[in-house]
C-alpha cells in the first residue's frame, strides 16, 4: 500500500460488508422462501449457489485480504477487492432484480459498501510494489491471453442474446448481466489483459483482482448451475459448460499468480 495510506475506514467497512454477507447469505441458502416469491425454481436454485458460494470463499477471501492488507503483505488488497467485485456483482442483481423480501435493504447497503470499499482500497494500492513482488517467470502472455479471450466470447454471446431481444422486440430477463459486463465487467478484463502484457505496474494489480473476481464468479455461476439441475430445473447446458470451463482456466492462470509471486 502506499506510505502513510489510511486503511483503516475501510478495515471497518470490511466488518460491517462481512455482517451483511453473512446474514443474507445464510438467509439465502437455509431459508426456502428467501427468493421463492420473487424469482423462477431455476432462478431461485442460482441464486443459491451464489449465495453458498458467498458464504464459503468470498466471504473468507474478503476477511482474508482484509487481514493481509492490514499486515503490509501485498496479495491482501488483490483478494479483498477480487472478492468485493464478484460480491458487488451477485448483489447488484439482487438489488436491481428488485428481489423485494425483507434482506432487500441490505442488499442495496452491500452494493453501496461494496463500490465504496473498491474505490478507497485501490486508491490506496501501490501499483509498482505490487509489480515488483512478480517474477519474471510470471506467465503473463498465458494470463492475458485468458482475459482478452474471455472478452472475445462474451461479448460474441451477449452480443447474440441482445441482437435476438432487439430482433424480437421482447424484454430480456439477462439484460442486467449483459449491461454489467459489456459496459464495466469486460473492459476491465480487457485493460488487465493488455496491460499485463504490456508489463504496466497496473496491469499486475487489475490481473491479481480480476483472476480471485473471475474464478469466485465463475464458481458462482457453476454452483447455481448445479444447484438448478440436481433440482431438476437447470434451463442452459451451453452457459454451465461455457464457464465451467472459464472457471477451470481461471483458477489455473490464478494459482501461476500467485505462484510467481513473491
Amino acid at each position: 500500500m502506499k506510505t502513510n495510506y489510511d486503511l483503516e475506514p475501510f478495515f471497518i467497512l470490511a466488518g460491517i460488508l462481512a455482517v451483511l454477507m453473512l446474514v443474507t447469505a445464510f438467509a439465502g441458502v437455509f431459508v426456502p422462501t428467501t427468493y421463492s416469491d420473487f424469482a423462477r425454481p431455476e432462478k431461485v436454485a442460482e441464486s443459491q449457489g451464489q449465495d453458498v458460494v458467498t458464504l464459503f470463499i468470498s466471504l473468507p477471501l474478503l476477511l482474508l485480504g482484509a487481514r493481509l492488507a492490514r499486515r503490509g503483505d501485498p496479495r491482501g488488497p488483490l483478494f479483498w477487492v477480487g472478492a468485493l467485485g464478484c460480491t458487488l456483482y451477485v448483489y447488484l442483481v439482487y438489488a436491481y432484480a428488485g428481489v423485494y423480501n425483507v434482506y432487500f435493504p441490505l442488499y442495496v447497503a452491500i452494493v453501496g459498501l461494496c463500490i465504496f470499499s473498491i474505490i478507497g482500497v485501490l486508491n490506496g494500492v501501490d501499483a509498482v510494489t505490487v509489480q515488483a513482488h512478480a517474477r519474471d517467470t510470471l506467465p503473463r502472455k498465458f494470463i492475458a491471453g485468458y482475459f482478452i479471450a474471455t472478452v472475445a466470447l462474451l461479448t460474441l454471446i451477449w452480443g447474440a442474446a441482445v441482437a435476438n431481444a432487439i430482433a424480437a422486440k421482447t424484454p430480456n430477463e439477462g439484460t442486467l448481466i449483459y449491461v454489467t459486463d459489456l459496459a464495466f465487467v469486460l473492459p476491465v478484463f480487457a485493460l488487465a489483459g493488455v496491460w499485463l502484457w504490456q508489463r504496466k505496474a497496473w496491469g499486475y494489480v487489475l490481473s491479481g483482482v480480476m483472476l480471485v473476481k473471475a474464478v469466485t464468479l465463475g464458481l458462482t455461476i457453476a454452483a447455481g448451475q448445479i444447484i438448478a439441475y440436481t433440482q431438476g430445473v437447470g434451463e442452459n447446458m451451453f452457459l454451465a459448460a461455457f464457464f465451467g470451463l472459464f472457471t477451470i482456466v481461471g483458477a489455473v492462470a490464478m494459482g501461476l499468480y500467485l505462484k510467481n509471486f513473491n
